[in-house]
């Protein structure tokens, strides 16, 4: 704590001021509005007492100690928008300037920065303009803040069998054992019947034996049938 600065200290934090003094610490000059003369640009320095002051400002001006003068700021009555702050110099400008919060530009920041104009959104996502901010609308199938992570949609194991699982967008393929089918593998395939799968296309599909002596061969005819070199029929 300072001591007394223009005074003498009578008890602990007690100071008697010398004439003219004023204040706790004897630091207010009680002939302030005579001798320092604190109001400015023409303004009236009216003493309050106990040191203290107050300026009567001339028109256009204001401030504790008329220092502000009502310029183009308050002219134009808080003309920036947005939280910006009006600028003119103490009000001494020709003009105000806005000085935006982030997010805002414009001569009175009265334009929010579309924050999606870079389009930082990936994979088709949505993005959702904020005040100098953006957020991302995902797709099913992807998360994070630029949708850029494809969820695993194996995770959860959705194939049966022991079979592999295949990751996909939004979707997933089960690489199933021979036996089983289906989209995870759930399904037991019959078993095929040997009748169902003897070749039908005849005895002529195979090449004739060879004849005795010829050796040709037979093949198949246009009609279907099959007919032995030499013009012999296929047995």
């Amino acid at each position: 704590m300072p001591g007394c600065q223009h005074g003498t200290c009578h008890q602990p934090w007690q100071c008697i001021c010398h004439t003219g003094w004023a204040g706790k610490f004897c630091d207010k000059d009680e002939h302030i509005c005579t001798t320092q003369t604190p109001c400015r640009n023409g303004g009236q320095c009216v003493y309050d007492g106990g040191g203290e002051y107050h300026c009567v400002c001339p028109p256009g001006f204001r401030g504790r100690d008329c220092e502000r003068k009502a310029g183009p700021c308050e002219q134009a009555g808080s003309p920036c928008r947005n939280g910006g702050q009006c600028q003119d110099d103490q009000g001494f400008a020709l003009n105000f300037t806005c000085r935006c919060l982030a997010g805002f530009v414009g001569a009175r920041c009265e334009v929010n920065v579309d924050d999606c104009l870079m389009r930082p959104c990936a994979n088709g996502a949505t993005c959702l303009d904020g005040i100098n901010r953006f957020s991302c609308l995902c797709p099913e199938g992807f998360s994070g803040r630029f949708c850029t992570i494809n969820l695993d949609d194996c995770a959860s194991r959705p194939c049966q069998r022991g079979a592999r699982c295949r990751d996909r967008v939004h979707d997933f393929d089960c690489l199933c054992p021979s036996g089983y089918g289906g989209k995870t593998c759930e399904l037991i395939l019959p078993i095929p019947d040997p009748a169902t799968t003897a070749d039908i296309r005849g005895p002529c599909h195979r090449a004739c034996p060879s004849q005795r002596g010829g050796g040709s061969a037979a093949h198949l005819s246009e009609g279907g049938g099959a007919e032995a070199r030499g013009g012999a029929g296929c047995i």
